[in-house]
């Protein structure tokens, strides 16, 4: 079900189409439609006892923490669920905090989209308790939310302790990380699983990119992006003397920092 003008009729035939468990109905695709709090309550209701759709995809919609409240209660059960989108709408703290709960109970999602909403510190730290206790999730794309350092050191913990380490790519960019979050990342990197980190537009410095660089050797990274930050040429000497002891990093991603003629020389670029 894809590029679709919403309206009620179609929603609700939707909608009770997952509660017969419709064989067909693998995909259901809800970008722009308008959705609001109150549709995610329908539509949890449809998916309480489905064991058929694997991708739903919410993105471009009105919902906020309310509505996402129903979605986190439904992931607590369902074992079908790969793919769950929900970028661009108005989820918040709450929200991410009832889908941490879900994540800690369900094994089947791998992809899950909440960039462009207003995800801050608690929120994210909800989020990377849930995935402490999580053993499927693969792809997490936080962009352009509000999360701090003080957040990203509990979402990195939460990974740290995640036995399967299943995390392999975590998208971070344009958030308000700074020295000491990406120092916290650093730190977490060889207890995960992530291959593909980016940070791109946030408050990185010499500090973070020698954190981030001391953790690289021992991490699973093969690609990190960290262009628009603060970083000067110590820095990104840091990172480079940490990717040469990392035999599976394929690149390191510097553009637009303060790395100047003079670094760039030491750095061979």
């Amino acid at each position: 079900l894809q590029d679709m003008v919403y309206n009620e009729e179609e929603f609700h035939d939707i909608c009770q189409r997952l509660k017969d468990n419709d064989p067909s109905l693998v995909q259901a695709e809800f970008e722009g439609w308008g959705l609001e709090d109150g549709d995610m309550e329908e539509l949890a209701e449809g998916l309480a006892n489905n064991s058929v759709l694997q991708g739903l995809s919410l993105g471009d919609n009105q919902i906020s923490d309310d509505g996402v409240a129903h979605l986190g209660r439904v992931l607590e059960t369902n074992a079908t669920l790969e793919k769950l989108l929900l970028h661009n709408n108005q989820i918040g703290d709450d929200g991410a905090s009832w889908l941490g709960k879900g994540l800690a109970k369900n094994q089947a999602l791998h992809t899950l989209y909440l960039y462009n909403n207003n995800i801050g510190d608690k929120g994210v730290g909800k989020l990377g308790k849930g995935l402490a206790e999580n053993e499927g999730l693969q792809t997490l794309w936080l962009k352009n939310n509000h999360i701090g350092d003080e957040g990203i050191g509990k979402l990195m913990e939460g990974l740290a302790n995640q036995s399967t380490r299943t995390l392999h790519g975590l998208d971070l960019d344009e958030n308000q990380i700074g020295d000491e979050g990406a120092i916290h990342i650093g730190k977490a990197l060889s207890d995960t699983g992530i291959q593909n980190l980016w940070l791109n537009y946030n408050r990185i410095g010499d500090d973070g990119a020698a954190g981030l660089g001391e953790g690289l050797a021992a991490s699973e990274l093969q690609m990190i992006w960290l262009g628009h930050n603060n970083i000067g040429s110590d820095g990104a000497i840091k990172l480079v003397e940490g990717l040469i002891d990392n035999p599976v990093l394929e690149g390191l991603d510097l553009d637009n920092n303060q790395i100047g003629d003079q670094g760039a020389l030491e750095l061979g670029i």
